[in-house]
């Protein structure tokens, strides 16, 4: 089971049998949120993972975090293709080349160096603008 105790400043002292029921007793009776990614692919202790309000989830989600600096220090990148964030740029690689495509002008991965956008000529259909010089 799973204890909600310390999650996010809780006090309840209740084992939960899945992590469907936490979520559902943090949501309902806190307003609080875990990380879906984070939860499944980071080596915390539940009571270890941080716990967001629905704003610091999206902002989470959307920019990632960063140290006390101001520097980004882990962002789930996020797959315009179909729509979905992936834990960490490694995931993110290897689902470009899986289920995607590589640049067919220099043959790399597609990366930074590389503009996505849907056409508007069907909905699954991308052109893909490269940035490297020739």
């Amino acid at each position: 089971g799973i204890n909600a105790e310390y999650m996010g400043g809780c006090t309840d002292q209740r084992v939960y049998q899945s992590l469907v029921s936490l979520k559902k007793h943090l949501r309902e009776l806190h307003a609080r949120y875990i990380c879906d990614l984070c939860t499944e692919k980071r080596s915390l202790l539940f009571s270890e993972q941080p716990v967001y309000t629905l704003e610091t989830l999206k902002s989470h989600m959307e920019y990632g975090e960063f140290d006390d600096e101001g520097n980004l220090v882990f962002l789930h990148p996020f797959c315009k293709f179909c729509f979905k964030h992936f834990y960490n740029e490694d995931e993110f690689a290897f689902h470009l080349n899986r289920d995607h495509f590589k640049c067919h002008i220099c043959a790399d991965k597609l990366s930074l160096i590389h503009i996505s956008e849907p056409t508007r000529q069907a909905e699954i259909s991308y052109a893909v603008f490269c940035l490297k010089k020739k």
